[in-house]
């Protein structure tokens, strides 16, 4: 792959927790589009969230939702490790159609500056010469639009997204208030 690379912790294709990409390339033509005709907006860190409307849908098969509405049924979930925590997950079959699909895409340097990117990850990316973007997750979503996990609300908070410093508290309280809402309804899915 030239231009773009996969980060270390996108799941990409591989079965596992939340979205899964069914057709990889379609995402990364749809990527170099969007980068060739400057629709991508990078903020000053080399971070971008990049809105991918047209692959969403039943009938463009390009990502298994992340998500599903969660059961009472106990067989319906499955115990996964994500991230060094083990925990329930509702099992793919349950997915949701895709509403919405986006792409967290960083700069070769906003990814490298990234407090989260560890040594052996960094020395990997630096050691590719025609690395220019860094693919960070794709996330399929469906329902209202999704907020960060709770674990990753906690993260910014602690630093883990320097943006974050500059919101004030009404705005935290809102968007804590969001994201207890989304998760109380929609649950990840995993394989």
């Amino acid at each position: 792959m030239s231009r773009f690379e996969i980060s270390n912790i996108c799941t990409w294709t591989k079965d596992g927790v939340g979205t899964k990409v069914l057709e990889p390339q379609r995402i990364i033509d749809f990527l170099a589009d969007s980068v060739d005709e400057d629709a991508v907006k990078f903020d000053e860190h080399g971070h971008a969230f990049v809105p991918c409307p047209q692959l969403a849908g039943p009938s463009e098969g390009v990502v298994s939702c992340g998500v599903g509405q969660h059961t009472n049924i106990v067989l319906d979930y499955v115990l996964r490790e994500y991230r060094g925590q083990v925990s329930a997950y509702l099992q793919r079959q349950y997915a949701a159609t895709a509403t919405n699909v986006a792409v967290i895409l960083y700069t070769r340097n906003g990814y490298l500056s990234d407090p989260d990117v560890d040594a052996t990850e960094a020395a990997r990316i630096k050691g590719i010469e025609d690395c220019y973007y860094v693919v960070v997750c794709v996330l399929a979503s469906a329902g209202p639009k999704a907020p960060v996990a709770p674990r990753r609300f906690c993260a910014n908070l602690a630093g883990g997204n320097p943006e974050w410093a500059a919101f004030d508290k009404a705005t935290l309280v809102s968007m804590a208030t969001e994201t207890t809402t989304y998760h109380d309804t929609w649950c990840t899915v995993a394989d």
